[in-house]
């Protein structure tokens, strides 16, 4: 059972498990995420041509089934790209969309970014509360790149 939290993303179980055995949770998520990073990514790399062939419109990775970890607009047209934080996949995806709770409601929708830097921002969604972080990038993002990111701007219960 905390197996398959873990792969879908969901941290929770194994933190409460780990604070039982004295253990600190965080650490011991980072650790599990780490570890599992060339695995996955082996997997994503091989299933990455199946990808181009279909369209994915969930909000969970089509290789692992993790949770986006950040978002990328790129290039000039500013296309979105979801990327996954477990084996670092990438999806296309929506701007105006919302990928925990699928809602294209524009109202529903914003950008949170400061005004030094908008070139990294979160999208916001007002139905669920989830958010991501939103990077512009010209190129994609490399994979390895993508496991050093901050899991923080996952989905979040406010």
């Amino acid at each position: 059972q905390i197996r398959a939290a873990i792969l879908a993303g969901e941290f929770d179980e194994l933190r409460a498990e780990a604070a039982a055995q004295n253990l600190n949770g965080e650490l011991l998520g980072t650790l599990v995420r780490f570890a599992l990073f060339p695995a996955l990514s082996a997997l994503a790399a091989q299933l990455a041509p199946l990808h181009g062939t279909a369209r994915w419109e969930h909000g969970f990775c089509p290789s692992c089934g993790g949770p986006p970890l950040l978002a990328e607009q790129r290039g000039l047209e500013q296309l979105r790209s979801l990327r996954c934080g477990q084996c670092a996949s990438e999806w296309q995806a929506d701007r105006l969309w919302c990928p925990f709770c699928g809602t294209h409601d524009h109202k529903q929708l914003a950008y949170l970014h400061t005004e030094s830097d908008e070139q990294r921002r979160a999208a916001t969604c007002d139905n669920c509360h989830g958010y991501v972080k939103v990077l512009a990038t010209l190129a994609p993002i490399l994979p390895e790149s993508v496991v050093d990111r901050t899991p923080t701007f996952r989905r979040s219960c406010l």
